[in-house]
């Protein structure tokens, strides 16, 4: 949606440095997402990790991308089992924006990656003994 508006201002006036350049930093921002869309799908959890923080850093200031794309990279690492990198990402949605369904799944993860560290620990553990 956003697309259309920058492209509707560009026919209006073409040259415009500052539509221009958000027109671009938008661009960017989608093609870093549907890659890590992609990425993910196709299993490529750290690829797709890349792609989503690519995503974040084209536009640092906006939090209603940033806590979602924040979940997805914490699913991404839980996919990996990479249990602290998944709490942090969980962290970073929540601080983004509280009270919305993102931060809401943000703290649901964070008990399950929580949950999942306690299940795991306690198998190693009997797998040793």
């Amino acid at each position: 949606m956003a697309m259309n508006h920058w492209r509707s201002a560009l026919k209006f006036d073409p040259e415009h440095s500052e539509v221009k350049q958000l027109y671009r930093q938008l661009k960017s921002l989608e093609k870093h997402q549907s890659r890590g869309e992609a990425a993910s799908a196709a299993g490529q959890h750290e690829d797709a990790i890349g792609h989503w923080r690519a995503a974040i850093a084209v536009d640092a200031s906006h939090k209603a991308f940033i806590a979602p794309t924040s979940l997805k990279v914490a699913k991404a690492y839980m996919q990996l089992k990479k249990w602290a990198e998944a709490i942090d990402a969980c962290q970073e949605s929540i601080n983004q924006q509280a009270g919305n369904d993102a931060t809401f799944e943000a703290e649901l993860m964070l008990g399950e990656v929580g949950n999942v560290r306690l299940t795991y620990n306690y198998l190693l553990l009997l797998c040793y003994e």
